[in-house]
């Protein structure tokens, strides 16, 4: 694992982002994990395809967000983000761009 970031998303929960793979050519696969305050994990290990640089921010008590860069070729690259649900790690809806 490479890449690693730790974010609180909640009360007495984190979010563990990390890559798989070769992340600094982008062929790595990014992964998060939900744990509580014991370090335990909380619901499925979610695999975040074909993104870089994932964050994660808490925007609620019970939903997570987070963001990331895509690229869209010539240098020129995309933020996207998904809203997570905190119990599960689903996703709530489908994702969206933020901004090009």
């Amino acid at each position: 694992a490479q890449l690693a970031s730790v974010a609180a998303v909640g009360p007495e929960r984190f979010t563990v982002t990390w890559a798989q793979g070769n992340a600094q050519s982008g062929a790595a696969m990014w992964h998060a994990q939900i744990f509580d305050a014991a370090g335990a994990s909380v619901g499925a290990e979610m695999q975040l395809d074909a993104i870089r640089r994932p964050q994660v921010w808490r925007i609620h008590s019970e939903v997570f967000l987070t963001t990331w860069n895509e690229g869209q070729g010539g240098g020129r690259e995309t933020v996207r983000g998904s809203i997570l649900d905190l119990s599960s790690g689903a996703a709530a809806g489908g994702g969206f761009e933020v901004a090009a």
